[in-house]
C-alpha cells in the first residue's frame, strides 16, 4: 500500500466479543454431546424440506439466492444511514460515485441474477452427493421440472465437512481468477473493470458485476460443491454462508460484531480490508475471505525470480502495445487494404 493511500481505520472490537466466542464453542459441544439427538432434527428437517414441491423444484436454488441477495443489499441499505458503522464517511475526501438503491433497483439486479439461471435450470440438472447416479439416468426427457434429491439427510460430520471445505475451495478458486481479471488487461478491461466502477463500498457493489463474471462465480461455486459431494442441505447452508460473506466484504460497514472480528487468530478478511482492494485499483487483496494466499503472494513477489520473470513479462506486453499502436496510427493515415493486413502481425504476435 502506497503512501497516498490510507488504509480505512477499523472500529475496535466489541467487549462482547469473547462471550461470543464462548457461546459459540459451547453450542458446538453441545452438539457434539447430545449428536443423536441433533442428527434426528436433521433428519426432520430434511424429510419436510425433500417432499417440498418448492424445495424440489429445479429453479429453487436460483430463486432463493437471489431471495437472499435482495434481502441482505435491503439490511445492509437500512444500515448505511447509522453513521457509526458507515466506513464512506473516513473518505469523503475521494471521488464518490454512489449508485441509487431503491425497490427499482432491486427488481433489475434480480432479474439479471436470474435469467440466464432460470433458462438453464430445467436443461442442465443438478447432481449432488449422496445421491445414486442411476437416479437421474432414468430421468425421461431432456426438460425437468423437479431435481433428484436425496433420501437420507446428511450426517453432522458430512455437513461441517461439505460447507467448510467447500467455502475452502471457493476461497482458493476465486483467488486465481481475481487474480487473472485484474492481471490479464484484456479481462480486465473488458469484464472486471465494471466492477470496479465505485471504489465506496455499498453492498449494492456486492453484484454490481459483468455477466462474465457474475456466471463465473457461480460456477465456481457450483464446481466447489461438486467436488466435495455436497449434500443439497449442505449446499443451502454453503449458499447462506457465501452470500452473507461476500455481501459483507462490499457493505462499507465496520461493525463491531463482524465475523472477521468474531473468528480468531485474524485469519479473515472483512469490509475494510476489501475496501483497501478497490481503493488500490486491484493491486493487492485478491482474497475473498482468507489471508493466507495473499500472503503467500507478496512472498513470491519478494523473490528475484518473480521480479525477472514480471520485468520480462512487462517489457514484452509494452513491445507488443507500442507495435500495435504502430500498426493502428498506419490504418488511420493509409486507409488500405496492405495497411489493414500490416496491423494483424503484430495482434496475433501478442
Amino acid at each position: 500500500m502506497n503512501s497516498e493511500t490510507p488504509a480505512p481505520k477499523r472500529r475496535s472490537s466489541s467487549p462482547y466479543i469473547p462471550a461470543i466466542r464462548v457461546f459459540l464453542a459451547m453450542s458446538l459441544a453441545a452438539a457434539l454431546y447430545w449428536h443423536d439427538s441433533t442428527q434426528t432434527a436433521v433428519e426432520k428437517v430434511w424429510d419436510w424440506m425433500r417432499h417440498s414441491g418448492v424445495y424440489k423444484s429445479v429453479v429453487f436454488e436460483t430463486f432463493f439466492t437471489a431471495f437472499l441477495g435482495g434481502f441482505l443489499t435491503g439490511m445492509y441499505w437500512l444500515a448505511e444511514h447509522n453513521p457509526y458503522w458507515n466506513t464512506v464517511e473516513q473518505f469523503s475526501n475521494r471521488q464518490q460515485k454512489m449508485h441509487t438503491l431503491g425497490p427499482l433497483s432491486l427488481v433489475k439486479w434480480a432479474f439479471s441474477y436470474m435469467l440466464i439461471f432460470l433458462a438453464l435450470d430445467p436443461i442442465t440438472p443438478k447432481r449432488y452427493g449422496h445421491v445414486d447416479p442411476k437416479r437421474y439416468e432414468e430421468r425421461p426427457g431432456f426438460i425437468h421440472s423437479e431435481r433428484v434429491l436425496p433420501e437420507a439427510a446428511p450426517s453432522l460430520k458430512d455437513l461441517a465437512y461439505e460447507c467448510i471445505v467447500g467455502l475452502l475451495l471457493y476461497d482458493a478458486l476465486f483467488f486465481c481468477i481475481h487474480y487473472c481479471l485484474h492481471n490479464v488487461p484484456f479481462l480486465y478491461r473488458h469484464v472486471h473493470r465494471h466492477h470496479h466502477d465505485q471504489q465506496i463500498m455499498t453492498a449494492y457493489e456486492t453484484d454490481h458485476l459483468h455477466p462474465v463474471e457474475r456466471f463465473l462465480l457461480v460456477i465456481t461455486g457450483n464446481e466447489s460443491m461438486r467436488l466435495v459431494q455436497a449434500h443439497p442441505l449442505s449446499r443451502n447452508i454453503f449458499n447462506v454462508w457465501l452470500i452473507f460473506l461476500l455481501f459483507n466484504n462490499h457493505c462499507g460497514l465496520d461493525y463491531p460484531l463482524s465475523m472477521e472480528k468474531i473468528v480468531p487468530f485474524n485469519i479473515m478478511y472483512g469490509p475494510a480490508d476489501h475496501e483497501v482492494h478497490h481503493m488500490l485499483d486491484g493491486r493487492s487483496h485478491y482474497q475473498p475471505f482468507f489471508r493466507y494466499l495473499d500472503h503467500l503472494l507478496i512472498w513470491l513477489r519478494s523473490l528475484p525470480l518473480y521480479q525477472w520473470l514480471f520485468k520480462e513479462a512487462s517489457q514484452a506486453c509494452g513491445k507488443s502495445q507500442t507495435a500495435l499502436n504502430t500498426a493502428s496510427s498506419v490504418v488511420s493515415a493509409a486507409g488500405t487494404q496492405t495497411a489493414r493486413a500490416r496491423i494483424c502481425t503484430p495482434a496475433a504476435a501478442m
